[in-house]
């Protein structure tokens, strides 16, 4: 039996109080049956008084997924920051996985996590604070990646979702080298890992991937520029990705162009069997 199945990526963008009802129905409108969600606000006090929560439309209301998970990567105004997933199949289990991140520079994360907390704009003391400490300091920030498994047919499959550091390309491979492991290790009959993968300096970021899995943003050398933002750090833009092992066949991929996130939708088509 072939199932087929449409599995996204989408960077939210965190710095704006982001449309998630629109973004809810762009996955809808693309039949996205499984998305990883990067950049998320969870309950936190970024943008005023009220709490504020970027999933809000994907978990609740009419367009809202059957299935979610998030993982927060840090506190922020009092509330958090993190990744997700949503899904229309229902999640078997799920875990929260630490990557390699803040080890790389432990003695600033303590102070890292008190001005994230105690970000707050009706405090204008606060911003000052992390404008300041960033002056100041190179900080590395909590990363983190979530596994949810799905039983489809006679199969069953591990979703991994993740979003790797942008400070570094030595950092991001030493991430990419310890999913690589699990991923080898896991014990789902087919495996897959999307997210914004911030690999920014080359496209040959993940070449050493290519012998056991296969790239969706990349496959046959077609890259999608999915950043849509400005930023002179970057040398090239095409960072998020959909990685799938080698028993998966990859239908399409597809970049859809919107205007509700300085990242674009990346989606890929695929054929389990």
């Amino acid at each position: 039996m072939m199932t087929e199945l449409v599995i996204g990526t989408f960077n939210l963008q965190c710095t704006i109080p982001n449309d998630s009802e629109a973004q809810t129905s762009l996955l809808r409108e693309n039949s996205v049956d499984i998305c990883a969600l990067q950049e998320i606000n969870f309950d936190n006090y970024r943008f005023g008084p009220d709490r504020f929560n970027s999933l809000s439309a994907f978990t609740k209301g009419n367009n809202s997924f059957v299935d979610y998970r998030y993982a927060p990567s840090i506190e922020f105004a009092h509330g958090s920051m993190g990744i997700g997933m949503v899904s229309e199949l229902p999640v078997q289990s799920s875990e929260i996985i630490s990557l390699y991140s803040e080890d790389a520079k432990p003695e600033t994360i303590a102070e890292l996590h008190k001005c994230y907390n105690e970000y707050d704009p009706q405090k204008p003391e606060t911003l000052e604070h992390l404008e300041e400490f960033n002056r100041r300091t190179t900080s590395i920030e909590p990363r983190v990646a979530i596994r949810s498994q799905f039983k489809i047919g006679d199969k069953s499959l591990a979703f991994y979702a993740t979003h790797l550091s942008f400070e570094t390309e030595a950092l991001r491979h030493t991430q990419l080298v310890q999913l690589r492991n699990m991923l080898r290790k896991d014990p789902a009959d087919c495996t897959i890992l999307a997210g914004d993968l911030n690999v920014d300096q080359s496209t040959k970021e993940l070449n050493f991937l290519r012998d056991e899995f296969t790239l969706s943003n990349g496959n046959g050398g077609v890259w999608y520029d999915t950043f849509s933002g400005i930023d002179e750090n970057m040398k090239v833009n095409s960072v998020d990705n959909i990685i799938l092992s080698k028993n998966i066949r990859l239908l399409e991929t597809k970049m859809i162009p919107t205007d509700l996130s300085d990242h674009q939708l990346l989606t890929a088509k695929i054929e389990l069997s």
